[in-house]
């Protein structure tokens, strides 16, 4: 059994967690469960109005918009989210996601529902190898202190 916070605590608290703070947790989470996540690092060269984030696991995939508790969707987003939404059966879901989201537990069913990809060990494998290849390159620049950056 799990304990869901009544919506108002939930509200209070949710204004407190940021939108970098919300995909640190939903990173970690589809890691844990085997779901693809990809997030837009940089938006130069995509089309304005793309959401943030698409999950793909083994029963489907998803476009995902990540918001803090009071951001607004800007009108190319909702563009774009109109486009999605108007194509019909069988499409791609489509959400919008609050800090409220997460601590409801919907946004964690959603990444559950969506499964364990086979690919998703491979692929968040070649992540960390990434990471510890840019850390290695960064602690490595001779005369550099730790954490100073050029």
């Amino acid at each position: 059994m799990t304990f869901t916070p009544p919506r108002g605590l939930r509200m209070i608290v949710a204004g407190h967690i940021s939108e970098k703070d919300l995909a640190r947790y939903i990173t970690e989470m589809c890691e844990v469960v085997g779901v693809i996540r990809y997030h837009h690092l940089n938006s130069i060269g995509t089309e304005r109005g793309f959401p943030d984030e698409t999950w793909i696991g083994a029963h489907g995939m998803c476009f995902v918009e990540l918001k803090s508790q009071k951001g607004r969707i800007r009108p190319e987003q909702q563009t774009f989210l109109d486009a999605v939404e108007a194509t019909g059966a069988g499409r791609p879901a489509l959400y919008v996601f609050r800090p409220e989201d997460w601590l409801s537990g919907e946004i964690q069913k959603v990444i559950q529902a969506l499964g364990r990809n086979p690919l998703a060990k491979e692929h968040y494998a070649r992540i960390a190898a990434r990471r510890s290849a840019k850390k290695t390159l960064r602690t490595s620049v001779p005369g550099r202190k730790k954490g100073n950056r050029p």
